[in-house]
């Protein structure tokens, strides 16, 4: 990544509050890698990565675990502004299109440049605050009356937390999610329950309100928009032999996608890839989307933990 890649009056500042922050923390570096600087993460209890590019979470693998729980595109690059595909993107202030011909895809927070403005170790979980600019686009699509941080927590388990606050003096409407991008071994050979009885949209058949009925399964390209769903899904993955716990807090939204077939139109999502992830949404989309009163302050949240299976 170079100054000439992302807003100027970000750069110089960021990075050098970026590199303060770490820099007494042990298991913390900050590296450029692959078009981009990164936080790497070492502990006993696991290996991480975040980009600063979208506060994006990139790996984590636990100690235990002999594959990241997290995928990641091969194709991918961690800076320049275009969206990483893998990890964790931060969708916000909008979830999905906008309705304004131009907007990019799920708004501009997983596009722009954070700050890493604390870091702690608390034993072997990291802890870490990224802030995103008050310049940015996302900030002044709002008409510059949002302040969004965003709180992770890595260690044995993954815990990611996203804060808007409304500064102004206007009521805020947001939608957002957490992107995950879960690994796995072959994704017709998953299940995920917890959605049983849930009302979803289905994306691919024009937006249809369909009922799940059971643990859900993936045969084919998947977008189930899931407005209100339970808190909890678990994952159950035969060819990597884990479960995986995802637990929302602070939302009402799930949304589950797979491209199956459609993946012939991303680059960044050669073939077989499409076979080896499942993306697992947290957040607050559609009806069910965020009216921040002035001084008022929402967050999603989204644990992930792992059994074997």
């Amino acid at each position: 990544m170079t100054a000439e890649t992302i807003p100027t009056y970000t750069f110089a500042a960021l990075m050098e509050r970026t590199r303060s922050t770490i820099e007494a923390i042990d298991g913390l570096t900050l590296t450029d890698r692959n078009g981009g600087f990164v936080v790497d993460i070492a502990t006993r209890s696991c290996h991480a990565a975040i980009a600063l590019q979208g506060a994006q979470v990139l790996q984590w693998q636990p100690a235990n675990q002999s594959h990241d729980v997290l995928w990641l595109s091969p194709m991918t690059r961690f800076g320049g502004g275009t969206a990483i595909r893998g990890g964790v993107p931060i969708c916000w202030p909008w979830f999905g299109p906008h309705a304004v011909a131009g907007k990019p895809q799920h708004g501009y927070a997983r596009n722009a440049l954070w700050s890493l403005t604390a870091a702690r170790r608390i034993d072997d979980d990291v802890v870490l605050t990224f802030e995103l600019p008050s310049g940015c686009a996302g900030v002044e699509h709002l008409g510059g009356t949002a302040r969004l941080s965003f709180h992770v927590t890595i260690g044995a388990a993954l815990d990611m937390s996203l804060e808007t606050s409304n500064t102004g003096p206007s009521p805020l409407v947001i939608t957002q999610a957490l992107h995950t991008y879960v690994r796995v071994g072959d994704v017709a050979r998953i299940s995920i329950a917890g959605l049983d009885g849930a009302t979803y949209r289905d994306n691919t058949d024009g937006g249809r309100t369909k009922m799940q009925q059971g643990p859900m399964t993936l045969q084919r390209e998947t977008v189930a928009l899931f407005d209100e769903a339970s808190a909890v899904q678990v994952l159950a993955d035969p060819i990597l032999d884990r479960r995986i716990k995802i637990a929302r807090t602070g939302g009402r939204s799930t949304v589950i996608w797979n491209p199956g077939a459609a993946v012939v139109n991303m680059a960044d999502i050669p073939p077989p890839c499409q076979t080896e992830f499942v993306c697992v949404e947290s957040g607050n989309i559609g009806s069910s989307a965020v009216t921040l009163a002035p001084g008022a302050t929402a967050h999603i949240g989204q644990r992930l933990t792992l059994d074997r299976a």
